[in-house]
């Protein structure tokens, strides 16, 4: 099965899109904060390790996971941290919150928009790149949700039965589509929320400023109190 989702997101992500973009000059997003991984090794290690902190004894360990770099695609690692608590500090009546910094491999894909597809509704969008999904995993197991607000329209879908969140993001404010895979070791009742920030906090064009989004801290170099987790990952053959 594997195997199977692995070849439609493949799908997903490259069909119609053009050569070679610099992706961070197009959309900005607080989540990201490099400008791509381009060692192989490196991503195909944090996919392995992110893979058997979530699946343990039952990840597929026969599975591929060779890594291609594709001309269309970049890789970033990012960051979300969730509250787990407040804490009183010592000798003193202030209090602290506590969190848990996930990680994640984020991968990007982005292309304009033909004629016929910016005419379209995300919905209509999402149903003919999702459907695929459907023949190798029953429906009921998927989550799928919408975010919308004046600069762009997306959505995201995911199997509460693995760590891979696939979005799209179309812009209403240009002919340009943004198409992706986040794999993040959430827990459920956190993930739709991720999802949605990270959706709702991505603009199209450059972003000059470094506005960090939402709850994100930067993957490195983090102060805060609380617990570093790495989040999930299959990397995959292609993009």
């Amino acid at each position: 099965m594997k195997i199977l989702i692995t070849s439609i997101i493949f799908l997903l992500l490259t069909t119609g899109l053009s050569a070679q973009q610099d992706i961070m000059s197009k959309i900005s997003n607080g989540f990201i904060r490099d400008n791509g991984l381009t060692d192989l090794k490196e991503i195909s290690d944090l996919g392995l390790k992110l893979d058997q902190e979530y699946f343990g004894a039952n990840l597929d360990r026969y599975a591929d996971r060779t890594i291609e770099m594709a001309p269309n695609a970049s890789f970033h690692k990012i960051g979300y941290r969730v509250a787990t608590g407040v804490e009183t500090i010592p000798g003193t009546r202030g209090r602290s919150t506590t969190y848990t910094i996930y990680e994640g491999l984020l991968e990007l894909t982005w292309s304009a928009l033909s004629a016929t597809t910016s005419t379209k509704s995300i919905e209509e969008v999402s149903r003919e790149r999702y459907r695929y999904l459907y023949d190798v995993e029953e429906k009921s197991n998927f989550v799928t949700d919408y975010v919308k607000n004046d600069n762009i329209e997306g959505s995201f879908i995911y199997s509460k039965k693995d760590n891979l969140i696939i979005f799209i993001i179309l812009s209403k404010t240009k002919p340009e589509t943004v198409r992706g895979t986040i794999i993040i070791n959430l827990p459920e009742s956190e993930r739709s929320e991720f999802v949605k920030t990270f959706i709702a906090g991505t603009t199209f064009g450059p972003n000059t400023g470094r506005t960090r989004t939402g709850s994100t801290p930067p993957t490195e170099g983090i102060t805060d109190s609380g617990t570093t987790r790495t989040g999930g990952s299959r990397t995959r053959t292609g993009s």
